[in-house]
């Protein structure tokens, strides 16, 4: 009785040792995955950082070599997401791009840039440059908008946000108190 529960334990040892033993690569040498680090150095520094799903602490985080993915977020900010192939430490520098806001100027003049009721030509400046169009994309932020015409000229600054559409309506009046 007692050599068979011997012979019974060695043979439960050996069928269930792939089970419950390490990995073995080729050439019966162990497969040991080697942990690298990933830095990532983000413009704005205060977003949110997600790697396989796990928001991170900090700009750094340490795994095993392979691929992975990143998303990272930040309010009034275009989310950025990619999947990387991590062999080695590696530094990954983004700048996210700003959400834009939209802004139309409505012109009571006709499409051909010509007043209804004589030959002015309209310039539009955005902080001092000349458009062309009547539909722009801005970041966020002041910007002072400048209307010009052969016998007319108003200007006026306003603070963009990002993600918003905004439509500017030019006019001439006058107050008399």
């Amino acid at each position: 009785m007692f050599k068979t529960r011997q012979f019974l334990s060695l043979f439960l040892l050996i069928a269930l040792a792939p089970v419950f033993g390490q990995s073995v690569g080729s050439g019966g040498k162990k497969k040991v995955l080697r942990n690298v680090s990933l830095t990532i150095n983000v413009v704005p520094s205060h977003a949110t950082i997600i790697v396989d799903n796990a928001q991170i602490r900090g700009n750094s985080v340490s795994f095993p070599a392979g691929t992975h993915t990143i998303l990272v977020k930040a309010d009034g900010y275009y989310d950025y997401s990619a999947t990387v192939q991590v062999n080695q430490d590696m530094v990954l520098p983004i700048n996210l791009q700003p959400l834009m806001a939209s802004l139309s100027i409505e012109l009571p003049y006709s499409p051909a840039g010509r007043h209804k009721r004589g030959s002015n030509r309209i310039q539009i400046y955005i902080d001092g440059n000349l458009q062309a169009g009547q539909s722009f994309q801005v970041s966020p932020g002041r910007h002072t908008i400048r209307i010009v015409t052969d016998n007319f000229q108003s200007e006026s600054s306003f603070d963009a946000v990002a993600g918003q559409n905004y439509t500017v309506e030019p006019y001439l009046g006058i107050d008399i108190r």
